[in-house]
Parts: structure tokens; C-alpha cells; sequence
């Protein structure tokens, strides 16, 4: 069953990919390819039998791949459900994503540099996988804020699915850090992971619907256009009829 969760979110990667290449100014395609690829390499990495890297690289692989996963999709959310639509005052741009963007950054520049300094100091490596799981859950519970609150313009159904999306993803960690800390059984199975892949897979339907709708807008306008060319071909040829 992990292998074919593995091989959906190769196969959204892959179709996010096509989709960025087709549109490069569309940023939320890209995003979506590295959500879907990094919780895919983190399905093949801790479900298979063999361990290939140190235990301690593996141990910690895991809330970096969290983290990572977690910054893709909220920039895949940010640069692609959103209407655009930017104000400006005095020739600055007052778009609100601006403050969001740089919080991820100093996450995803933290978050590394937690790891990189816990493996040289060879000690704190809890803190890391720590920060970078606290990191991923505050991301996770304030795009939720977003999404929920109305901040970020979409429909109805959009804004429902993203936010049940959030919802399971947030309580499958709630239930994996039970089992760290012991209020959990330690044989009850991990559903992070699972949660990961319906948020992704949510947002896939999604987006595929306002790439639907986005074509039917323009299709439509296109139909318009060439009614509208009809007609007034018709009417000046009506008109020329008329002057013979």
C-alpha cells in the first residue's frame, strides 16, 4: 500500500512538472513537484527493509523531509490557489504574502542550519528534529488560518477540501507525537505519513479543478469573441448589402 502512495505522489510530481514546464511564471507548479517528490523519497526511504545512510543521518532525515514537505506545499498554496490580485501604495507592492514568504525562509534557513550544527557539535540532535517538527506544525496550523479564515480567495468546495486536507494532516501528528511521548501506544502505526499524502492528493483535485476552470473561462471567452466576430461580420456585410 506504501509503494502505491509512493508511486501516486510520483505520478502528481510528474504531472505538476509538465504542467510548471508548460507555464515557468507559475511557481505553484514547481512547489507541488517538490512536496510530492520529497514524501514520495521519504515513503521509499522508511518503508523499505535495507538502510542505505548512518543511523543518525536516517533518524533525522525524517523531520528535515517534514519540514521541507510542509514549506513546499504552503508556497504551493500561496503561488497557486490564490487569486492574484496585488494593491500599491506609494510603488510598493502591499501584496500580504510578502511577510508569509519570508517566515518560510527563515524556517527552511533555521531548520537546516539546526541540523547542520547539531551533526558538527555532535549532540542537540533532538532539539533539531524538535524545532523542525515545531516548525512544520506551526506552518501547517497557520496556512490552516488561511485557508479557514478566508484570507486566501477560493470556492467554497476548495476551501472545504484544503481545510479537511489540514485537519487530518494535523491530527495524524497529534497521534504519531502520542506515541513519542507515550500517551500513544508504541505499537499503534504512524499516520503522518498518510496524512501527508491526503492533503497532497487534495490539493492535486484542486488545483486540477482551477486549471479545469481557468480553461473553461477561456475557452468560453474565446466562443464569445468569435460570436461577437460573427455578428459584426454579418452586420457590416448586411450593411454593405444595404449601400449596393
Amino acid at each position: 500500500l506504501t509503494d502505491a502512495a509512493a508511486g501516486l505522489m510520483l505520478v502528481l510530481a510528474l504531472l505538476a512538472m509538465v504542467l510548471w514546464m508548460q507555464r515557468p511564471h507559475d511557481l505553484g507548479f514547481l512547489w507541488m513537484t517538490l512536496a510530492s517528490m520529497s514524501w514520495s523519497l521519504r515513503a521509499l526511504a522508511y518503508f523499505g527493509s535495507p538502510i542505505r545512510i548512518p543511523p543518525m543521518w536516517f533518524e533525522q532525515f525524517n523531520p528535515l523531509n517534514v519540514l521541507l514537505t510542509a514549506l513546499a506545499i504552503c508556497a504551493a498554496t500561496l503561488s497557486t490557489i490564490v487569486v492574484r490580485k496585488q494593491s500599491f501604495a506609494r510603488g510598493r507592492s502591499t501584496d500580504w504574502r510578502r511577510t508569509p514568504r519570508r517566515v518560510m525562509v527563515f524556517m527552511l534557513v533555521s531548520g537546516c542550519a539546526a541540523f547542520v550544527a547539531a551533526e558538527i557539535a555532535g549532540h542537540g540532535a533532538w532539539l533539531a528534529r524538535g524545532y523542525a517538527q515545531l516548525c512544520a506544525l506551526l506552518l501547517s496550523l497557520w496556512t490552516l488560518w488561511w485557508v479557514g479564515s478566508g484570507r486566501l480567495r477560493m470556492g467554497r468546495w476548495h476551501r472545504a477540501g484544503m481545510v479537511a486536507g489540514y485537519l487530518g494532516l494535523i491530527a495524524s501528528a497529534v497521534h504519531d507525537m502520542g506515541i513519542v511521548t507515550g500517551h500513544v501506544s508504541i505499537l499503534a502505526p504512524s499516520y503522518l505519513f498518510w496524512g501527508f499524502v491526503l492533503l497532497l492528493v487534495i490539493y492535486a483535485v484542486v488545483s486540477g479543478d482551477y486549471i479545469i476552470s481557468t480553461l473553461n473561462r477561456a475557452e468560453n471567452a474565446n466562443q464569445e469573441l468569435e460570436q461577437r466576430v460573427a455578428e459584426k461580420s454579418e452586420a457590416l456585410e448586411h450593411s454593405y448589402e444595404q449601400l449596393r
